[in-house]
């Protein structure tokens, strides 16, 4: 019988491969509230474009660790950013936002400046979010160039971002790749393209291309 643990190896080896939908079914089979196994889940929510399923995991963690900055960022980018408007509420994201900045003692990333940079679209401060955006683009990796190029121009014409499935892999470098043998779908790091991988957990098949 597969026990805690070994489901949470299985999980790890899926995201450490960018199958986020595999990982997502893995961690489903734990039941437990352990805010290491909550955290990964919405991390694998956010990257399916699951965002309420996503926000509801950042919001549990929080319960459990009230000074997870973390949380409060992922919290803050649902709140900004999200496409269904039931979930969007500037006030409730640039709270969390603050939350964030408050508690945070890592180094500022570009994605930490794009969001908050949204953050800030969302309230119709545009102003500060070309500031933002301008910063992230200043520290982006060169395949986040164009995107937070766009960006840029985006607020500078007032308009707030909308987060999508497929802008979330942009940001993680993930694309969907389909088993060629049985169309099942995964999701992976990078162009797998022409490359033989072990993906597909159904059938073994080998070979991949580029959905």
């Amino acid at each position: 019988m597969t026990d805690y643990r070994d489901n949470f190896e299985v999980a790890f080896r899926h995201l450490e491969a960018h199958r986020y939908a595999l990982a997502l079914e893995t961690f489903n089979k734990i039941n437990d509230d352990d805010p290491a196994l909550i955290w990964w889940r919405s991390i694998c929510y956010f990257a399916l474009g699951e965002f309420e399923n996503a926000l509801t995991d950042s919001e549990v963690l929080l319960e459990h660790k009230p000074y997870s900055s973390w949380a409060c960022l992922s919290i803050a980018l649902v709140r900004a950013t999200a496409p269904d408007d039931n979930l969007r509420d500037a006030e409730l994201a640039y709270h969390y936002m603050n939350r964030f900045v408050a508690t945070y003692e890592g180094e500022i990333t570009w994605r930490i400046l794009s969001i908050r940079a949204a953050v800030h679209a969302e309230l119709k401060n545009f102003e500060e979010a070309v500031k933002y955006s301008r910063m992230s683009l200043e520290c982006a990796p060169v395949p986040m160039l164009d995107r937070c190029k766009s960006r840029v121009s985006q607020y500078n014409n007032q308009m707030p971002f909308r987060c999508s499935d497929q802008s979330i892999r942009e940001a993680l470098f993930v694309r969907e790749i389909h088993c060629v043998k049985c169309c099942a779908p995964t999701f992976f790091c990078g162009d797998f393209q022409g490359q033989n991988l072990p993906l597909c957990c159904d059938c073994h098949w080998g070979t991949a291309e580029s959905a």
